[in-house]
């Protein structure tokens, strides 16, 4: 299956889209086998979407949007995932917080592998691992999660460095 991932990169030099590309290959690598088998070399089958890295200093508000959009894919991917754990535990969708950890940690010893599979991947999701699932690295601070999307552009910049949101076709 593919999945578009964004990395966010920070580079002390103003970069060519093709070395901004590699420099988001070399910051997952480490994930390979655990996030992905294989990704394209950029945006592969999102390249008319994103046919380029986004750059802060090229495009604030473009940078700042699509962040912006980025937290919001996450929060709906954590409520999916969130409503399929309360699925796989029998409990209703709109449970709260406090009726899943009753029903997952009251009986764990009884719940069967999905349920249990899918509270791990809840829990990931909302610990900031990367995974599969989050769609965004930040290989900047080394976590899939983004507290307030203006820190990031808050951090100061020098006179040469730039941010950049890197668009990348994985595949697991």
């Amino acid at each position: 299956m593919h999945a578009l991932h964004i990395i966010l990169l920070q580079s002390d030099r103003d970069l060519e889209p093709d070395e901004v590309f590699t420099l988001a290959s070399d910051a997952i690598e480490s994930f390979q086998d655990e996030v992905f088998d294989w990704h394209a070399e950029g945006p592969g089958r999102w390249t008319q979407e994103y046919p380029a890295p986004i750059s802060f200093r090229k495009s604030p508000d473009g940078f700042m949007s699509e962040l912006r959009a980025i937290v919001e894919r996450m929060k709906a991917e954590r409520q999916g995932a969130l409503e399929y754990l309360a699925r796989q535990l029998g409990l209703e969708d709109d449970c709260t917080s406090e009726t899943i950890g009753r029903a997952l940690f009251g009986n764990v010893e009884s719940l069967g592998e999905h349920a249990l599979w899918s509270a791990i991947r809840y829990l990931q999701l909302m610990r900031g691992d990367y995974t599969p699932d989050s769609g965004f690295y930040d290989a900047i601070q080394g976590s899939a999660s983004i507290p307030v999307p203006e820190q990031v552009a808050n951090e100061p910049l020098g006179e040469t460095e730039d941010l950049y949101l890197v668009p990348m076709d994985l595949h697991y």
